[in-house]
């Protein structure tokens, strides 16, 4: 389930099952084109494009036959009948200029804790205003080792300008079908116009991204957080969906160690075919 908080005091205004956003919601991210210097929404694939639904709010899966994805904190925003309802905090998982950030079950996180946008709990209060002095920070620990204390990876990431730059982009030009129904937008946080890369987390780790107000304040903290496990290679799988084909057949994308594996497992099972062929044909000429 979803929590939804009073970004003032962190008190729970509401529990919001994640069977409530179904294959009727879509993702967006909004992608910065640094040369135009415009906007431009990219839906992330779901059941209606041919792929599955890739969401999760606790689990990350690396298919092992994949390079790890490049990754980028990013600001999400629920949205709906083109309304900003919640915010959270993200990750923006891709390949190259922003390929492939549905690469199958459990590849897109979703944050478990949100906080609320509307006023109606805070009448006297500018909620922009608010959230645009909120921060993120992401952390990690390694679950399969038994860690308990986070490491700092990231830390004093400003939403600001994640948050101005969503508001305007809504209103200058949306994609038509995000007036109607609810939608998520995720907006990559920039440090100095520069978008911030960090390392992808390992198999084995458990993530922590946390959306909190200044430091003087206490509460007001989304959440989100995931455990990275390994998953079947698409590329061996024979129930592959056809619009994972571009991903999982591309060298570019596909993990050396990987390939080299499998290339001398291929070398093995070719000499041990081989070798088991000369056997029989000895066998044979040993009968006769």
């Amino acid at each position: 389930k979803i929590t939804i908080l009073n970004p003032l005091d962190e008190t729970v205004i509401d529990f919001v099952p994640t069977t409530s956003f179904g294959s009727t919601t879509t993702t967006w991210t909004l992608v910065s084109k640094q040369q135009q210097k415009q906007q431009q929404f990219q839906k992330i694939p779901d059941k209606n494009d041919g792929f599955v639904d890739p969401t999760s709010i606790s689990l990350l899966w690396q298919p092992v036959d994949l390079q790890y994805p490049s990754l980028r904190l990013a600001l999400g925003l629920h949205i709906h009948n083109a309304q900003i309802q919640h915010v959270f905090p993200a990750l923006d998982l891709f390949y190259g200029d922003g390929d492939h950030r549905n690469r199958g079950l459990n590849t897109v996180p979703r944050a478990h804790t949100w906080l609320s946008m509307t006023s109606k709990e805070n009448v006297s209060v500018d909620v922009v205003s608010l959230m645009s002095s909120f921060q993120m920070m992401m952390a990690t620990r390694n679950f399969k080792k038994g860690e308990t204390q986070w490491t700092i990876q990231a830390n004093s990431m400003p939403i600001k300008e994640a948050l101005e730059t969503a508001i305007y982009a809504l209103v200058e030009d949306p994609p038509s079908t995000l007036g109607q129904g609810s939608h998520f937008l995720h907006v990559p946080l920039q440090n100095d116009d520069h978008e911030v890369l960090l390392e992808c987390p390992k198999v084995g780790q458990e993530v922590r991204v946390e959306l909190h107000g200044p430091q003087k304040m206490e509460h007001s903290t989304g959440i989100l957080q995931i455990k990275v496990h390994a998953a079947q290679a698409g590329s061996k799988s024979d129930h592959l969906p056809k619009a994972y084909e571009p991903l999982f057949q591309n060298p570019k994308y596909q993990r050396k160690e990987y390939a080299a594996f499998q290339k001398k497992k291929d070398r093995r099972m070719q000499k041990e075919k081989k070798d088991a062929s000369r056997r029989l044909k000895e066998r044979k000429e040993a009968e006769l």
